[in-house]
């Protein structure tokens, strides 16, 4: 088997339990992302939220 570098990773959630006012805050949804990935250890170099 090949190795296959990785450019970088992509990220699905589901999220559940929240109200609608929380997920439909797309700024405040992203830095919350950002701020875990930094947590966990990762650089972010760009971001799409859709």
């Amino acid at each position: 088997m090949a190795n296959i570098n990785s450019l970088g990773r992509h990220v699905l959630a589901e999220l559940y339990g929240c109200t609608f006012e929380a997920l439909d805050d797309t700024e405040k949804v992203k830095s919350y992302m950002i701020k875990a990935a930094i947590s966990a250890g990762a650089e972010v170099r760009e971001s799409v939220f859709h």
